[in-house]
């Protein structure tokens, strides 16, 4: 299991809750875009694309969009995928099934994985009341989490760390 039954439910009436849906292109999609160029990728899972799909609306590829508690996105994967994206997602993944999810994207990868967390508290909270970033961990600890990445620093201040994974 990836995510309890509780955590989905509270992400779907966090999504149903919303004011309005941000359906510009993702700040990632520039860099995503010279990967796949670099990597000669035809197709990409967009692993916990949040409450709309992103990169499948504004990509020229075939483009999987995958989130557990969005209607019409909620079926997961089981195939293989020449890049899988995971855009600050991991900090939303609870404890508990954070190994399986790392072993699920590692799985689902033929080319590169590319991963950023956030390594900071959100002021933001959930229906239930609960933080929205369950699983705030230091640099450290996801380095330990993705051994064999490539560690990036983002230039552009933010508390977050981006790896880049081969198979």
């Amino acid at each position: 299991m990836l995510i309890s039954d509780k955590h989905r439910e509270n992400y779907k009436q966090y999504y149903k809750n919303l004011d309005g849906i941000d359906e510009r292109p993702s700040r990632w999609q520039p860099y995503i875009e010279d990967l796949v160029a670099l990597m000669r990728c035809k197709t990409l899972l967009d692993y916990g694309c949040g409450g709309y799909p992103r990169l499948e609306k504004h990509m020229d590829l075939a483009v999987t969009s995958y989130d557990p508690a969005l209607p019409g996105y909620d079926y997961l994967p089981m195939n293989q995928f020449d890049m899988v994206v995971c855009i600050d997602v991991l900090e939303h993944v609870e404890p508990e099934t954070l190994d399986k999810v790392i072993e699920y994207l590692k799985g689902r990868t033929k080319k590169m994985l590319l991963v950023s967390v956030s390594t900071s508290e959100s002021t933001k909270l959930l229906p239930d009341g609960s933080p929205w970033h369950c699983n705030v961990q230091p640099r450290a600890y996801w380095d330990e989490l993705i051994p064999g990445a490539v560690n990036g620093d983002n230039s552009d201040g933010r508390d977050e760390v981006t790896y880049l994974w081969a198979p």
